[in-house]
């Protein structure tokens, strides 16, 4: 069995390999201010890195909604927060 050293330093090579985001399966992300901009960025790089993420938004409703629908159509897994 791997000391917990040992799983921390992988799991930080996994997200940092090539500067990208890899080996987020399992994982849940809650990205704030994510309907657009920096944070839809960040928001769509860890879908496709593998994670379930909720997009977060006070007032952007309908972006926040078309970022959903953008993830959601690749498969990836992915809902709407006010």
């Amino acid at each position: 069995m791997r000391s917990a050293t040992a799983r921390k330093s992988q799991e930080k090579t996994l997200l940092l390999t090539h500067g990208l985001m890899v080996g987020l399966k399992n994982r849940v992300a809650l990205v704030t201010g994510s309907s657009r901009g920096i944070g839809k960025a960040i928001t769509v790089a860890l879908a496709e890195a593998g994670a379930a993420v909720a997009v977060n938004h006070l007032a952007h409703g309908a972006e926040a909604e078309a970022v959903v629908e953008s993830i959601a159509a690749s498969t990836w897994c992915c809902i709407a927060l006010t």
